[in-house]
């Protein structure tokens, strides 16, 4: 059973195909599980359009994930190990993070 992206992590990977993956669209994406870590996130995910991704790790630049009861911040980074082992990694810097996501925003 597969869930949607929460808004957060949509944006994310908005982002990081913005940067490095020109034409890819996050519309077929789909999450396969989540694991809390209690200061960060790992979003294992599929992408049903099949779009070819090459292995590497991806980030967005300098945006960083502000969050009202994060104080320092978080960040984020999308590995691909293979065609179908994807992870979108969420990060909080200095704190504890127990995943909820009112309030975020990039900067």
């Amino acid at each position: 059973m597969t869930m949607d992206l929460t808004p957060l992590e949509r944006r994310l990977l908005e982002l990081v195909a913005g940067e490095s993956w020109p034409g890819w669209r996050v519309d077929g994406v789909k999450v396969v599980s989540r694991e809390n870590t209690g200061v960060g996130r790992f979003v294992y995910w599929i992408d049903e359009a099949n779009q070819p991704l090459r292995v590497g790790r991806y980030g967005a630049g300098y945006a960083f994930i502000t969050l009202p009861h994060v104080p320092d911040g978080m960040g984020f980074v999308v590995e691909i190990d293979s065609a179908v082992n994807r992870r979108l990694e969420i990060a909080a810097f200095g704190a504890p993070w127990d995943g909820k996501e009112e309030g975020w925003k990039i900067e």
